[in-house]
């Protein structure tokens, strides 16, 4: 009899259990449609595609700035135009930043000559926040050239030298940066970039 007791308390135990982790499981759940949802116990994966050196990439530049607040060596954001894919994977986002430098910067000069000034594209990011080098031509730029300088010595020679002097003082205008001027580069090193999903 104490055998048939315990053996009954046993099943009733066994039965509460099942039921409570039953209702558990079956709990509404509210859909978020911004959530992403994955099967149960089936953790994200993380796997690696090859980026080769020499996989073209286009750049644009961001925002405008003029060369008189510029000096050498300082940086100049990029973003990338377009998404690179490799089998089928972006490996580097479309508006993924990228960055250069300022590698040369001719301040305007008198005859109304322009400034002058190199920006040397170096690194963009992957999907997996490396800053991986790059290879591009670097982006020259010029002042516009001030006419009126050469026409004042013009008029000046003409009249007998009267004002030729003072005109060729006349400088140009500085080198500017435009936004959405395009830049076509290359990776620069093969490197593994990291996938999740």
């Amino acid at each position: 009899m104490k055998n048939i007791v315990l053996f009954s308390a046993f099943v009733s135990a066994l039965f509460l259990a099942s039921s409570v982790s039953a209702q558990q499981y079956a709990r509404p759940v509210a859909y978020n449609p911004n959530a992403q949802y994955t099967m149960q116990n089936q953790a994200p994966t993380t796997y690696s595609v090859v980026l080769h050196a020499g996989t073209p990439i286009e750049l644009e530049t961001l925002m405008p700035v003029d060369g008189k607040f510029l000096n050498v060596g300082q940086t100049i954001e990029f973003r990338v135009k377009y998404d690179v894919v490799v089998k089928r994977q972006v490996v580097i986002a479309a508006g993924s930043p990228a960055r250069g430098i300022v590698t040369r910067l001719d301040k305007p000069k008198m005859m109304g000559k322009g400034g002058y000034m190199e920006i040397q594209p170096q690194y963009v990011n992957t999907v997996d926040n490396q800053m991986l080098p790059i290879s591009a031509s670097p982006l020259r730029l010029e002042g516009k050239k001030n006419g009126w300088a050469w026409a004042g010595v013009v008029v000046g020679v003409a009249t007998g030298g009267v004002g030729a002097a003072a005109t060729g003082f006349i400088k140009g205008k500085n080198a500017r940066v435009e936004s959405g001027m395009t830049v076509f580069a290359s990776i620069a090193s093969t490197r593994e970039v990291y996938i999740n999903n």
